[in-house]
């Protein structure tokens, strides 16, 4: 078996052969490869379980940087927590947040292919511009259904994970 390669950009360097980055209170991270091409630190990472018969699967973790501030702070966690709620086909679903030594990461689910920033390089390099995006993928055409905060609205004030089956 290979040893796994390391990123120096990336924060948290393996440990041992299996390349043990860090285990959670549910999952245990093992490094898989750095992302050459990210703007930020990121490594793709396999997710085990801990317990359970889930099998292991690839996702990326990102450090995300949080202001010392306490209030931002927290408004920067929240903002994982209300992007874990997101599901939408055209969005990386994150996961969660896992802390490891204080410092929080995002663990986002994997998909292979290029970030935005590096296709749009690529095709300016190539005297090329890319395709504008469908209408139908714009979150401007998603449907306003009111306009005055019902039930439905007040709900996902306070709890936005709650789905509409759960309310």
């Amino acid at each position: 078996m290979n040893e796994p390669s390391t990123n120096d950009s990336f924060p948290i360097h393996p440990t041992g052969p299996d390349g043990l980055l860090f285990e959670g209170p549910a999952y245990r991270y093992t490094f898989v490869a750095p992302l050459v091409d990210a703007p930020d630190p990121m490594a793709i990472a396999r997710r085990s379980p801990l317990k359970g018969e889930d099998p292991p699967r690839l996702v990326i973790l990102k450090r995300v940087e949080v202001p010392p501030e306490e209030e931002r702070r927290q408004r920067a966690m929240e903002e994982v927590q209300l992007a874990s709620c997101l599901r939408h086909p055209n969005i990386a679903e994150v996961y969660g947040l896992e802390e490891y030594q204080g410092a929080p990461y995002v663990v986002m689910a994997y998909a292979q292919g290029i970030f935005l920033n590096t296709a749009m390089e690529t095709a300016l390099l190539l005297g090329r511009t890319l395709s504008p995006p469908s209408p139908s993928t714009s979150l401007t055409s998603w449907p306003m259904h009111s306009t005055t905060p019902g039930p439905r609205a007040r709900t996902m004030m306070t709890d936005p994970c709650v789905s509409s089956t759960e309310r």
